[in-house]
């Protein structure tokens, strides 16, 4: 694929220096949440504090996501020691078994059946899309895989289990040697409300704008892309796609393509006739004709 001088081998490229960046800014923003309520303490300023660290945990997992994909830094080695030490953990995931059950999605996306990522609502939960929304944000099953992730693999995956407490354990050592424990203490209140709250309303609206609603039939039918044009689209995707995430069927149709190369990438086959006549490519989340949200009523699963 070449188009407007951009090759495939450009856009596959890896940038050792900028995942490292990425993901250095997403737990300062983090810590720096926890210090602001800690000093300047209001009701508005915890809120504010739960959106933030709830947007980067939605951050950090897509930077997981990456690393499944070997797409995060230049060699596979590389790639898995920094998901293991930065990212996996932290948001209870084991990288081994995402990357299995991640390639489950990629090959059998749409799949009722055989893909882990399929979201089925029926009944008059398909009336209007605020209903089918809240039908999976109040999904128990959804809430406490938000919440704890392999934590509930406990009796399957007792290593597994048993390696991220120890990682949250030297974690947690490190921040009270440096911080105290105020400071433990109230960024476990703030990960644990975040988690369960914002990032868990972040993922859900996030996997039913990526699929949801789309008829079963290939990647170019079950699969949205998120153009970013308008600028209060581009900046509600930092809250909800953090990481150029929201370019999820040029993803799916080149997923060696690194997160920070799939602007370009959109561009480049979003000339070409196929994905000109076939690609759902939306304007916005929830204005318009072309808004992701706009199919999920009607089109969703019986």
């Amino acid at each position: 694929m070449e188009q407007e001088g951009i090759s495939l081998a450009d856009l596959t490229g890896k940038c050792g220096w900028r995942p490292a960046v990425d993901i250095a800014l997403d737990w300062i923003l983090i810590l720096l949440s926890v210090v602001a309520v800690q000093h300047f303490y209001t009701n508005f300023c915890f809120v504010l504090a739960l959106l933030v660290i709830g947007n980067r945990q939605r951050a950090l997992g897509n930077l997981l996501h990456e690393a499944a994909h070997g797409n995060l830094v230049p060699g596979r080695l590389r790639n898995d020691v920094l998901a293991y030490a930065l990212l996996a953990p932290a948001t209870y995931s084991s990288l081994a078994a995402y990357r299995r059950m991640h390639a489950r999605h990629h090959g059998m996306v749409g799949d009722q059946h055989l893909d882990p990522d399929h979201i089925n609502i029926g009944g008059t939960w398909r009336r209007h899309w605020t209903l089918a929304y809240f039908r999976v944000v109040f999904s128990i099953d959804r809430w406490s895989g938000s919440l704890l992730g392999d934590l509930r693999q406990w009796h399957q995956r007792p290593f597994t289990v048993f390696a991220i407490l120890c990682w949250w354990a030297v974690v947690s050592l490190a921040l009270f040697i440096i911080c105290g424990s105020r400071y433990i203490e109230l960024f476990a209140v703030l990960w644990w409300l975040s988690r369960a709250t914002i990032f868990h309303a972040i993922t859900s609206f996030r996997e039913m704008c990526d699929h949801y609603g789309l008829p079963y039939g290939g990647i170019f039918s079950v699969t949205r892309d998120l153009s970013l044009d308008d600028r209060w689209v581009a900046g509600l995707a930092i809250l909800i796609h953090p990481h150029n995430n929201g370019y999820h069927l040029t993803h799916h149709l080149l997923p060696n393509v690194p997160y920070y190369n799939l602007p370009r990438a959109s561009t480049a086959i979003g000339v070409l006739p196929v994905y000109r006549a076939e690609a759902h490519r939306c304007s916005s989340y929830t204005r318009g004709n072309r808004a992701m949200i706009r199919e999920w009523a009607d089109t969703a699963d019986a």
